[in-house]
């Protein structure tokens, strides 16, 4: 079935993507994963996915770096973005619910439910 929402999950951390793509694939999703920036970046504008879930600490291009150069780009201007990270900064926090092009989320902050909903909520599912 290929109507199921692409949902991309930029970390590069293992067991995170695995747990992830369990989840998500659970609810209906088809999950692309990248385990850097780079990766993220290239795939995001290859495949168009309905949400990109976006760490921020990765190798070879941070997250903030992915998500700057994904706006760059006409589609990539639109598509919902969820940063999830370890690190908690206010400041992006606030920009992020001011601004509304992206969400914030502190990985410590969020169960896997909340981040489920939340991914639902922006691919409009």
């Amino acid at each position: 079935m290929t109507d199921k929402p692409k949902i991309l999950v930029v970390d590069d951390e293992k067991a995170f993507l695995e747990i992830m793509v369990d989840k998500l694939s659970k609810e209906g999703f088809r999950v692309l994963t990248a385990h850097d920036g780079q990766v993220g970046l290239d795939v995001a504008l290859k495949e168009k996915p309905a949400v990109i879930l976006l760490d921020v600490l990765m190798p070879k291009m941070h997250g903030w770096e992915m998500y700057n150069k994904l706006r760059q780009d006409s589609w990539g201007k639109k598509v919902p973005v969820i940063i999830l990270t370890n690190v908690s900064n206010e400041a992006k926090q606030e920009e992020g619910e001011q601004t509304g092009k992206f969400d914030y989320c502190v990985k410590t902050d969020y169960n896997l439910a909340d981040i489920v909903k939340k991914i639902k909520d922006k691919a409009g599912v």
